[in-house]
């Protein structure tokens, strides 16, 4: 009997056999066949995640919304426990620090009071025709020494020292005194009037 297919579809299946051959003696196909027995297998998909569930997007948008308002609740809180508790230590276990004044040092002695001015004039001078002061104040110094000097000379060779104070006095007549310890290499001790610190 004469197979009446179409020579067409004959042709077409011999072709396609040699295809399927040669799938099967590739490098790759020889290397799952040896793997799984001879049969090749498609690729296997891992499913991450749990159930998916569909939700409304408003509900979605809701619940995000709640959460980023919790979030900012919680830092806010943080943050003001936080400054409250370092607050607190610092309170607790700061250092008990004396304070720090300035003492006047002119001409390499200490300055612990001085005197109102002693002379004040002012006159236009005949040889410049510029106006001339002579003010005068009497200095005295820690090692009981006084000295009358012009006010210029004063602005000219003064000097700051700083100086710890360790303890402070009020007298009976409201005068505050402070005892201090100058911070320079001297390191010297003595109590002087608040006026005349700073």
């Amino acid at each position: 009997m004469i197979d009446s297919k179409d020579p067409q579809e004959n042709s077409s299946q011999e072709s396609e056999a040699p295809e399927e051959t040669s799938q099967a003696t590739t490098p790759i196909a020889q290397e799952e066949e040896k793997s799984t027995g001879g049969e090749t297998s498609k690729p296997k998909t891992k499913k991450k995640g749990g159930k998916m569930v569909e939700v409304k997007e408003s509900v979605l948008n809701n619940l995000i919304k709640r959460v980023d308002d919790q979030q900012k609740d919680i830092e806010l809180l943080n943050f003001a426990a936080d400054k409250s508790r370092v607050a607190q230590w610092r309170e607790r276990n700061k250092e008990k620090t004396n304070p720090i004044v300035k003492i006047r040092k002119f001409r390499g002695k200490f300055v612990i009071s001085w005197t109102n001015l002693i002379k004040n004039e002012s006159f236009i001078s005949a040889a410049t025709n510029r106006r001339i002061e002579d003010q005068q104040t009497k200095l005295m110094f820690l090692d009981d020494t006084k000295e009358i000097v012009r006010y210029e000379e004063i602005h000219e060779n003064l000097e700051y020292v700083k100086a710890e104070v360790i303890e402070r006095t009020q007298k009976e007549g409201g005068d505050i005194f402070l005892k201090v310890v100058t911070q320079d290499e001297e390191h010297a001790e003595f109590i002087i009037n608040v006026l005349f610190v700073n």
